[in-house]
């Protein structure tokens, strides 16, 4: 038995079938360094690995049959780093990198690049943005992975280049703007 504020090196709880259900690992302070999770039949469904400060680093969580569902990787400072959520299938369907500076995009921390993918994995939105969170590249694609529309734009955040393709990939719309903020209309 522990004493209260002893430090645990290792934890494993088991199920009436001798299953491990919890596993924790610490360091000499007692921060957890390891957790994971499994369901009835041994598989694991949820896994932490944190640094020195009990940040977490790594959370991993899988459906019944193993397959990842959803995995976040944080830094140092415990600033998501990466995000991946698949689907029942193992196909990735969102994945978020962000950059060193944590600087607030939306709810989050500034998004570098952001992808989502549907059922078979084909890309449907992608963001990619610079230091100070303009958008610097948008692509919308169809159901086979065509695009659909691409925006690029300068440093001040103005519309350099605008493609909207039909289905079957045919350029429809073409925009092009110079450094002022008003497309040249005479492209379209």
């Amino acid at each position: 038995m522990l004493l209260l504020g002893e430090a645990s090196d290792a934890i494993a709880a088991s199920g009436d079938g001798g299953t491990t259900r919890a596993i924790v690992a610490s360091g000499d302070d007692g921060t957890a360094h390891a957790i994971v999770a499994s369901g009835d039949d041994g598989t694991a469904r949820a896994i932490v690995a944190s640094g020195d400060d009990g940040t977490a680093r790594a959370i991993v969580a899988s459906g019944d049959d193993g397959t990842a569902r959803a995995i976040v990787a944080s830094g140092d400072d415990g600033i998501a780093r990466t995000v991946v959520a698949s689907g029942d299938d193992g196909t990735a369907r969102a994945i978020v990198a962000i950059g060193d500076d944590g600087v607030v995009f939306g709810d989050g921390v500034i998004a570098r690049a952001i992808v989502a993918s549907g059922d078979g994995g084909i890309a449907r939105a992608i963001v990619a943005s610079g230091d100070d969170g303009t958008t610097r590249t948008v692509v919308a694609s169809g159901d086979d992975g065509t695009a659909r529309a691409i925006v690029a734009s300068g440093d001040d955040g103005t519309a350099r280049a605008i493609v909207a393709s039909g289905d079957g990939g045919i350029a429809r719309a073409i925009v092009t703007s110079g450094d002022e903020e008003h497309p040249d209309e005479s492209l379209i």
